[in-house]
């Protein structure tokens, strides 16, 4: 409870913005995170990639799963595809 405001009525987007405010609150070494962008809006998604790029440029190491193709080739270093939990490709974006 938050103030008085129990979380469980918060919308997707507003409690994914609260776990990430939690996970990124104490300069972690690694994150790892599972389809962080659903249900955020697209100024969220943009301070959230931004964050992560800042991040990853002080030597934080981001582990994250996503759907969306974009936010691996604009964000990820290194990729790994993964089917049905065997490993199919890994290397970079190149």
């Amino acid at each position: 409870m938050i103030d008085g405001i129990l979380t469980s009525s918060y919308s997707h987007g507003m409690k994914q913005k609260l776990a990430l405010a939690g996970a990124f609150i104490h300069s972690p070494q690694l994150l790892v995170l599972d389809e962080l962008f659903v249900g955020l809006d697209p100024e969220a998604s943009f301070y959230l990639k931004k964050m992560m790029r800042e991040l990853c440029d002080t030597g934080t190491a981001i582990f994250f799963s996503t759907h969306v193709l974009e936010a691996a080739e604009k964000l990820c270093d290194k990729v790994t595809i993964i089917n049905n939990g065997k490993l199919i490709e890994s290397g970079t974006m190149e």
